[in-house]
C-alpha cells in the first residue's frame, strides 16, 4: 500500500477493482486503504469521490 499508481478511467460494465466495500459514511483514501488491507486485498481505490473498491490483482 505504499505505491500510488495514479488515476485511471474505469468502465462501468467492467470494473477494474470489483469488490465494493459498503459503508454508511464516505470513505477517505486512508480509510479505504486500511479497510482493504484488513480484508487481505492488495489494491484499494476511491471511485466517484467516496466509494471504496478493493481487489487482489490489478
Amino acid at each position: 500500500y505504499n505505491n500510488y499508481l495514479g488515476c485511471f478511467t474505469n468502465r462501468i460494465d467492467n470494473q477494474d477493482l470489483k469488490i465494493s466495500i459498503e459503508n454508511d459514511d464516505q470513505f477517505t483514501p486512508v480509510q479505504c486503504i486500511f479497510t482493504c488491507q484488513q480484508q487481505n486485498y492488495n489494491y484499494a481505490a476511491i471511485e466517484s469521490g467516496d466509494q471504496c473498491r478493493c481487489e487482489r490483482e490489478f
